[in-house]
């Protein structure tokens, strides 16, 4: 049992390191949606937009997507 968990936190302990910028890291995440924005169906677009905006601000405000 000792002999397997040494192994295993020094692989944990060394994904913890690795990951850990990436976690922290403080470029933005960019949302791409492909909406109508003019034409017939401009309404449903705008509204696609609106409510994007909204779950953006909504998740920021919740410590964002990675907190």
């Amino acid at each position: 049992m000792k002999t397997k968990m040494v192994p295993m936190l020094l692989s944990l302990f060394t994904l913890l390191l690795v990951a850990a910028p990436v976690a922290w890291s403080a470029e933005p995440i960019h949302i791409a949606v492909s909406a109508p924005l003019t034409g017939n169906f401009a309404e449903y677009g705008q509204n696609w937009q609106k409510a994007i905006s909204m779950a953006v601000e909504w998740i920021n405000a919740a410590g964002g997507i990675k907190g």
